[in-house]
């Protein structure tokens, strides 16, 4: 099968959304948009949003979060950065919660 458009867009993140929908609505063109599997399969519509962060050290850890992550990326996360935000997401939804 073979379709021909003016734009293929590769990805069903909120990043590939967003970029079709701002080109099918700006009349630029036809727009195909691939991804994987389903729209409603993208890691963007399973995110709920915020900083999931440990705040109970008696019942979860930062090791666990850091694990959970590095899975959720299919082991191409950049190791170091994941480990800073959830080492420093408490401090971090400390102070989004308090609005400073």
């Amino acid at each position: 099968m073979i379709h021909k458009s003016d734009f293929l867009v590769i990805g069903g993140g909120i990043a590939g959304m967003s970029y079709a929908l701002r080109i099918a609505n700006g009349g630029k063109g036809k727009v195909v948009l691939v991804c994987k599997t389903t729209l409603d399969e993208a890691n963007t519509t399973k995110a709920q949003g915020g900083i999931a962060s440990v705040t109970n050290l008696s019942v979860d850890n930062f090791e666990k979060h850091i694990a959970d992550t590095i899975v959720a990326g299919d082991f191409i996360s950049n190791h170091q950065a994941v480990e800073h935000v959830v080492r420093n997401a408490p401090k971090a939804s400390v102070t989004l919660w308090n609005g400073a």
